[in-house]
């Protein structure tokens, strides 16, 4: 862009367009980086657990308050299936069933099941979880919202 504002052959009234066209870009690409950052630090701070699963039920990310919990880093169990990794055994198979419908945009409603600790405890969480969807709407993944209950 910068080559076509340098160039003589382009009338003056083009390149101040150009210019203003750019400078609107570079606007709205700051106003996005701001509200980006802004959830990314909500996310980070809040007291409730946001968990992303792929399509495939394999942890993308989650936030402090989950590795906090269970006392489990992302960058430990990052790519790992979320099932094995930290249900217990006894509630695999129906917490997958929820995760399959979410996938297929069954509304379900909330669900609570125990999260395993690095130490073995089990925290009851109540969970919400939403399709995730592409740009095409296609479903990529699912997010999960969890709030941790009084044991």
């Amino acid at each position: 862009m910068e080559e076509l504002l340098e160039r003589d052959d382009i009338p003056e009234d083009v390149k101040a367009e150009i210019r203003r066209g750019l400078a609107t870009r570079e606007e709205a690409a700051a106003k996005l980086r701001r509200e980006r950052d802004a959830a990314e630090d909500l996310i980070a701070v809040a007291p409730v657990v946001f968990l992303v699963l792929d399509r495939s039920g394999r942890i993308v990310r989650y936030n402090r308050h989950l590795e906090q919990l269970t006392e489990r880093a992302l960058a430990q169990t990052r790519g790992e299936d979320w099932f094995h990794t930290f249900l217990p055994e006894r509630d695999q198979v129906r917490i997958r069933r929820v995760f399959l419908q979410t996938i297929d945009d069954i509304p379900t409603s909330y669900t609570i099941n125990n999260v395993t600790t690095a130490d073995g405890r089990e925290v009851p969480i109540e969970w919400l979880n939403r399709p995730l969807k592409d740009g095409e709407g296609n479903t990529v993944g699912v997010l999960s919202i969890g709030r941790d209950l009084p044991g």
